[in-house]
């Protein structure tokens, strides 16, 4: 009878003999074509988001959903899977006990994740290099797709956490000719008292947003900046569950057709980033309202 350190000997010598060593130059090789493929994607996705407005909304609905992704990324997961749902690479989804099919393995989605390296620019400003991951949809898994429940809240609840710590005073009128409106030289919103309240949702997001865009832009122009705002407000509003079938934003600005790509991902992530810094104040009035179990539930 064998004694078992032998036992377990052999088997790592079977283990280490079917592992495949590792072959660090076919894996850079396989890094900058799928670091090239990356960026081919991002550059065609962005030029059709930025004349085709069908393509925009779909956009901003998969950065609603991938909110943590960056412009980029979003758009390579819109571009490649635009039905996806929950990503993660083999790793992630190993842990999770459920593995990629056989059939998608070689159909990854990829998105772009920076390096521990960097450079210094021509112009001296400090660059970040990228590499493309592999990453899957959960479709492309063995797991099943448990359908999120959208969170229902109360109006009065997301209209207060829609003012919390808002950047500028809001103050209802009585016979306001416009829904709302931020004031450029008062910097303050006003908003038409009397309106529903998914209305004033609507419409005091917009604003807000451009007290936002005024805040951190020396040159701000509510016009050039109004259908930013718009987007951030269709963001909002999808994202807490209100009607946005009133909201139009795929009429789009006709300087974005002549936008070089990295001037259109930087519109988008202005508008993807003061989307997610309103967010992450709402966020924080609905963890202070989140219903507390009660004690015969903890036990």
């Amino acid at each position: 009878m064998k004694d078992f350190d032998e036992i377990l000997t052999a088997e790592q010598e079977i283990q280490e003999t079917e592992r495949p060593a590792f072959d660090k130059e076919a894996w850079k090789e396989k890094q900058a074509q799928n670091r090239e493929t990356a960026y081919e994607i991002v550059d065609t996705t962005a030029a059709q988001v930025s004349i085709d407005g069908s393509k925009f909304q779909q956009y901003l609905d998969k950065q609603i959903q991938f909110d943590r992704y960056s412009v980029r990324n979003a758009l390579l997961i819109m571009a490649k899977r635009p039905d996806a749902v929950k990503i993660g690479d083999k790793g992630y989804w190993k842990e999770q006990g459920f593995y990629i099919r056989k059939q998608e393995k070689d159909n990854p989605i990829l998105i772009l994740e920076p390096s521990n390296n960097a450079f210094v620019r021509d112009d001296g400003k400090v660059g970040q290099y990228y590499n493309a991951k592999e990453v899957y949809d959960i479709s492309q898994t063995t797991a099943k797709l448990k359908q999120p429940q959208q969170a229902t809240r109360d109006m009065g609840l997301l209209l207060n956490a829609l003012i919390y710590k808002r950047p500028v005073e809001v103050s209802t009128v009585e016979g306001f000719p416009y829904e709302a409106q931020y004031q450029t030289e008062s910097k303050e919103i006003l908003v038409r008292s009397g309106m529903e309240l998914p209305d004033v949702f609507r419409s005091l997001s917009k604003e807000l947003a451009h007290a936002e865009f005024a805040r951190k832009d020396e040159n701000y122009s509510y016009d050039e900046a109004d259908f930013k705002a718009t987007c951030v407000s269709y963001m909002l509003c999808k994202k807490n569950g209100l009607d946005t079938s009133n909201i139009d934003v795929g009429r789009l600005p006709d300087e974005f057709a002549d936008m070089e790509t990295s001037e259109i991902i930087g519109e988008l992530s202005t508008i993807r980033d003061t989307a997610n810094d309103i967010s992450s104040r709402m966020a924080k009035v609905f963890e202070q309202h989140k219903p507390q179990k009660n004690q015969e539930q903890e036990r």
